[in-house]
This record gives structure tokens, sequence and C-alpha cells, in this order.
């Protein structure tokens, strides 16, 4: 962490993962802490190494995992584990891209649990 490579690659991390929050309108944990709401859920962000596990847990049991990867592009989402299986997008979906700059807009679409998912997002402004 403390060479100038690990430092770029955390800082980009970092700032994939406030966009991240920022979108979905939630603030997410730093890697292997926890946050609690309000109806019990805590939810956890772990680094693995093929990218992230943010995990909700409810009543000491995990009943989401969402696995998350970064790369050049930005960060995917490349499927959810649910009490019934793990579900991988095909192919995983673009959360967001690497850079976000007003008025950019991308998004895409996958199959999911048998069904096609799409989503769309276009950044309206910044803080």
């Amino acid at each position: 962490m403390g060479g100038p490579k690990g430092g770029g690659l955390w800082r980009f991390l970092w700032a994939v993962l406030v966009f991240l929050s920022l979108a979905l309108g939630q603030v997410f944990p730093q890697g292997g802490g926890r946050y609690l709401y309000s109806d019990g859920t805590q939810q956890e962000l772990l680094p693995t190494p093929e990218g992230y596990r943010l995990r909700y847990w409810k009543e000491g049991r995990v009943f989401r995992e969402d696995r998350l990867k970064g790369g050049a592009e930005g960060l995917f989402l490349l499927g959810v584990g649910l009490p019934e299986g793990y579900f991988p997008f095909s192919p995983p979906l673009l959360l967001y891209p690497s850079r976000l700059d007003l008025g950019l807009s991308w998004g895409g679409s996958a199959q999911f649990r048998g069904q096609r998912v799409a989503l769309s997002a276009r950044v309206e402004g910044i803080e």
C-alpha cells in the first residue's frame, strides 16, 4: 500500500467505491467494515482476489452477496449470491465507468436468472 503504484490503485478503487455509493444512494463500508441500517441489515465490503464481495447480513445470516470487480473500464457486477445459490450476470454488468463526467451516459444489459435485465445511467450533477 505504501508505494506509488499501490497508491494509485487504492485511489482508483476508493474513487470507484465513492461513486458507486453515491449513485446507489447508500454509503458502503471500508473494506472489512460493516454498516448497520435502521432495519437491522448490516452491509460488509470484503476485498477478494477477484475484486470485492458486498455482503448483506440480517439476524446473523448473510442473505445476499454482490460480487464486484474493478478494471480499466470501471466497476462491474459479476453476480449475486442468494440463499438459493449464486447467479451470475452474463455478461457482467457495468455499474460505473472508470471516469464519471457531467452528462456522461452508460448502460448495458445482461441475462440474470433467466431474464434480461438492463441498466441505464447518466451523471446529472457533481457536488
